[in-house]
């Protein structure tokens, strides 16, 4: 049985989902379905840059004002910059205002192969981010319809699995096993295309770590030993000690 996580005070997400052609438009969509409806049903606080306030001046607002830690979007992108409404660059690699801005934060970004960049973020401090290294394609016929739904909801499966507590490493993991899935079941040439995005996914960071838990709450230890004080020294605000015994006491 999973425990319940407890969740710290001002642990906010921040949504950016412009919408003003067709790929955004179904971005805007399913971020909505997925992500916000999520954080509704978790009672997890959220602010939602949809449309007009998925722009470089409400991002940074946002930011500033609600100190998310955990920023999630759908966005066109390139290997160094990540867009929001019309092409608005919200995010540009190299760009030392913009590392600040979301160091010692979580990131997940449906933006094509802006994943080539992943590593210069974690380099600044960002604690994790995941998205794509190459072109994210999705098939779709009408609006909404099933097809295109298969490809996001498995890109979503990281989000939802981060909202409910498990790590990087479980989020990601669950996410290939939900491309898996459709990949199965579907037509040869959507098959092809989500076997593309699978294979394109890119996670950096913190891989036992997940933006709702302190590291105090991830790690925690009982020293063993007949000199525990040296270690205690070595690790003391990054772990919590829960106990303390010699080696004969553990036999």
């Amino acid at each position: 049985m999973r425990r319940r996580l407890k969740r710290q005070k001002n642990q906010s997400v921040l949504v950016v989902r412009p919408r003003f052609e067709t790929a955004t438009q179904y971005g805007w969509y399913y971020q909505n379905k997925y992500v916000i409806e999520k954080c509704k049903q978790l009672n997890i606080p959220y602010v939602d840059l949809e449309k007009t306030k998925a722009t470089k001046k409400y991002f940074n607002q946002a930011i500033a004002t609600y100190d998310p830690v955990l920023i999630t979007g759908t966005g066109h992108g390139n290997p160094i910059i990540f867009t929001g409404q019309n092409y608005s660059p919200l995010l540009t690699k190299y760009d030392t205002k913009d590392a600040r801005l979301i160091k010692g934060r979580w990131l997940s970004l449906l933006s094509c192969e802006f994943g080539q960049s992943f590593d210069w973020w974690i380099w600044q401090g960002v604690k994790g981010i995941y998205g794509y290294n190459r072109t994210f394609y999705f098939i779709a016929e009408t609006y909404p319809n099933d097809i295109a739904s298969m490809f996001f909801d498995a890109h979503h499966t990281f989000d939802l699995c981060l909202l409910d507590g498990l790590s990087a490493k479980e989020a990601f993991d669950k996410t290939v096993l939900t491309f898996n899935k459709y990949i199965a079941n579907a037509s040869e040439d959507v098959a092809r295309h989500l076997v593309w995005d699978r294979d394109s996914m890119v996670f950096m960071g913190d891989w036992r770590g997940n933006p709702f838990k302190s590291e105090k709450e991830r790690y925690k230890i009982i020293l063993v030993g007949t000199n525990t004080a040296r270690l205690w020294d070595r690790v003391k605000g990054r772990v919590e000690i829960i106990g303390e015994c010699t080696l004969e006491e553990l036999e």
